[in-house]
């Protein structure tokens, strides 16, 4: 990257200094964007670029630890509820069936209790649906909610889950969503978005996708089975290679 400072003295007017400086400025503004632009572990030194390594292996492994943990919990937690079940002395299910009616909206919902207690646990099972009609959209409603009593040593302790999941019908398309989540999606007349609160990342429309931002972990295929395809790789060392592969 050359970093010298141009030379003005000499120059028949202010004028061809300033055309100088300017023409030095935008220089030096391209060779800066080039840099940052093909920045990565191989511009650093080898100590600078095995640290970066180690620490990205050690992020990707706390994310793995964090995501086995959580598999283990669901697990456990099914586990309880099927030995609860298993073991259960008293077992009750109760349905209720509701229908309201006001000036802006109809609504319908159904719950189901599930009651099963054994001598040293219980389970509560809540499952409900509910359909909310307005004159502009419609919404239906899916919730389940899992409540849990276990005596250990002497002690109560308790656990609760809970689910929700919606569909919308409206006037702009169909949404999809989650409770407690940031993320939605919404199938309107032209495309396929996907929102992060209420932020469109991403979309599908005319055999295209299109999305603010992209990681790709290992490779990245373009091409077809008919004319080929071109692979490119992310290699051990940093770098990246471009291979061309023939179709099937």
């Amino acid at each position: 990257m050359e970093l010298e400072f141009p030379r003005t003295f000499g120059a028949k007017s202010d004028t061809a200094q300033i055309k100088r400086l300017s023409d030095y400025m935008y220089s030096l503004t391209e060779q800066l964007n080039f840099v940052l632009n093909n920045l990565d572990t191989g511009n650093f030194s080898p100590d600078t670029a095995a640290m970066l390594r180690t620490a990205s292996g050690q992020a990707q492994q706390a994310v793995d630890e964090a995501a086995r943990i959580e598999q283990q919990q669901t697990r456990r937690t099914q586990a309880l509820g099927e030995e609860i079940v298993a073991s259960a002395d008293l077992v009750r299910r109760d349905v209720q069936s509701t229908i309201t009616t006001e000036q802006a909206a109809l609504r319908s919902s159904i719950a189901e209790t599930y009651t099963a207690k054994a001598e040293t646990a219980e389970l509560e099972r809540t499952l409900s649906s509910a359909i909310e009609q307005t004159a502009s959209q419609l919404t239906l409603r899916f919730s389940e909610a899992n409540a849990y009593a276990m005596e250990v040593d002497g002690k109560l302790s308790e656990l609760i889950e809970q689910l929700q999941t919606y569909i919308r019908f409206g006037t702009e398309g169909i949404e999809l969503g989650k409770l407690g989540s940031a993320f939605t999606s919404l199938l309107g007349n032209t495309r396929l978005s996907f929102l992060q609160s209420g932020v469109e990342i991403a979309y599908i429309s005319n055999n295209k996708m299109y999305i603010t931002r992209a990681e790709v972990a290992d490779a990245l295929s373009l091409g077809s089975a008919a004319r080929g395809f071109y692979d490119l790789h992310m290699e051990a060392d940093g770098g990246l290679s471009l291979v061309r592969r023939a179709g099937a």
